[in-house]
């Protein structure tokens, strides 16, 4: 389970999405050695995910960051 911040109003939400963590920079390390491009913003991590990103990147996005929970707030 992880904690979106991004915000939900339409006119105060972008293309990115933002989820709260307990160590982003580890997150983003951890993510990056499984080939997983993300970043770090204000303590909170950041995927870009864009329309030439296949079904299967948001897949293992989402299974990498199953395996990683503990760094999830």
């Amino acid at each position: 389970r992880a904690t979106v911040v991004t915000p939900r109003r339409l006119k105060r939400r972008g293309a990115l999405i933002c989820v709260a963590s307990t160590d982003a920079p580890a997150l983003v390390t951890a993510l990056a050695r499984e080939g997983i491009v993300t970043s770090e913003r204000d303590g909170n991590l950041r995927i870009s995910a864009h329309c030439y990103n296949a079904v299967e990147d948001v897949e293992l996005l989402l299974e990498s960051l199953a395996r990683q929970r503990r760094l999830l707030a």
